[in-house]
C-alpha cells in the first residue's frame, strides 16, 4: 500500500482505515521501516516562512527497484510509461540525493514544501543556510510551466538555486530563477552546493 504511495502525503489515517489496523500501529510500521532505511520521510520544510504550509511528510523508498516491484511496475514500458512513471522517477531522484549525503556522513538535509494555496516544490535542500530547490518530473521537454512552484517559493528563500530535474538532453533555462537539467547534473550540483562553490 505504501508502494502505490511513494511521493505522496504520508496520511496515517487513511492507511489505518484501508488495513484495519490502529494508526499507533500504523506509525510503528513505518518508524521501523524508516530506521531500516527501507524508506525516508521528507518532513515539511516551514521554517521562518511566516505562511500556513502543510505539515505531513511524504514517503519515498530508497530503493527504487523495491518500490516498482511492489506496486507491480514490473517492466521497462510500464516503468517510463506508466501511470506511476512520474512518480517513481521523483522516488528514484530523491532516493539518490539522500545516498549522495548519507555516504558522505551528513544526515541528508532534504524537506518538501507545500502551502495551504496548494503551492508546492518536491525537494528543499538546506545546507550551512543556502538552499536548492528541485521540481522533478520524467518530461523531456521542460515547459516554462513546469517551474511555477519553483519561481513562486524561490521568492521564499535566500541564497537560493531552483532547478527542474528532468529527462531533459541539455539544460534550459525557464526562467530567471530555473533551470531545466538532466537528473545526472545533479550530483555535480549538489557537490558544488556542499563545497561552497554556490
Amino acid at each position: 500500500m505504501i508502494a502505490a504511495r511513494c511521493g505522496q502525503e504520508l496520511k496515517y489515517q487513511d492507511l489505518a482505515k484501508e488495513l484495519g489496523v490502529s494508526n499507533l500501529t500504523i506509525q510503528s510500521w513505518i518508524n521501523l521501516l524508516e530506521r531500516s532505511q527501507i524508506i525516508s520521510l521528507l518532513q515539511p520544510y516551514y521554517k521562518n516562512l511566516g505562511k500556513r504550509i502543510v505539515k505531513s511528510p511524504k514517503l519515498y523508498f530508497l530503493d527504487t527497484g523495491l518500490v516498482s516491484y511492489l506496486s507491480g511496475n514490473s517492466n521497462q514500458d510500464i516503468i517510463q510509461n506508466g501511470p506511476m512513471s512520474g512518480a517513481l522517477f521523483e522516488n528514484f531522484v530523491i532516493a539518490e540525493i539522500f545516498k549522495f549525503f548519507s555516504n558522505r556522513g551528513i544526515k541528508p538535509p532534504l524537506y518538501h514544501f507545500r502551502d495551504s494555496q496548494r503551492v508546492e516544490v518536491d525537494l528543499v535542500i538546506e545546507y550551512e543556510n543556502r538552499y536548492l530547490l528541485f521540481e522533478i518530473k520524467s518530461t523531456m521537454s521542460p515547459k516554462n510551466n513546469h517551474a511555477s512552484g519553483l519561481n513562486k517559493v524561490s521568492k521564499l528563500f535566500t541564497n537560493t538555486k531552483s532547478y527542474l530535474v528532468c529527462n531533459t538532453k541539455e539544460q534550459a533555462p525557464l526562467s530567471s530563477e530555473t533551470i531545466a537539467v538532466n537528473w545526472l547534473e545533479i550530483f555535480s550540483i549538489l557537490g558544488n552546493f556542499i563545497s561552497n562553490d554556490f
